[in-house]
């Protein structure tokens, strides 16, 4: 699943992406929360024309919040956007950087873009 992508409010969670906040999806973290699977992290990387070479970084590992499941999800989905970010970080020709990822705002912060 990617998690770097920019989705709706109304079915995204935000986060802080390279230091401005970014709404992203929350599938990954809540899949890991509902069945107890483990989150990996990782990414391919374009060897030749027609090689890939798939690299998984690292397990993200999971913090509990038993008494708040929503803030359970958006601690573990932070935690899942720092590790990517650090592969991006450690490899920014492999990230799309113009596509529009901080595009929808919290209510009140003005639209990047416009």
């Amino acid at each position: 699943m990617a998690l770097d992508q920019n989705m709706k409010r109304s079915v995204g969670i935000f986060i802080n992406w390279m230091g401005r906040p970014a709404c992203s999806v929350r599938s990954p973290a809540y899949v890991a929360f509902k069945t107890g699977a483990p989150v990996l992290a990782g990414f391919m990387r374009q060897l030749g024309p027609d090689e890939f070479e798939l690299v998984i970084a690292e397990e993200v590992e999971w913090e509990n919040w038993p008494d708040d499941p929503e803030k359970e999800i958006l601690i573990n989905t932070q935690k899942q956007a720092d590790v990517i970010q650090k592969i991006i970080y450690e490899n920014p020709e492999l990230w799309l950087w113009i596509h529009q990822r901080w595009r929808n705002q919290p209510r009140g912060m003005k639209n990047p873009y416009e």
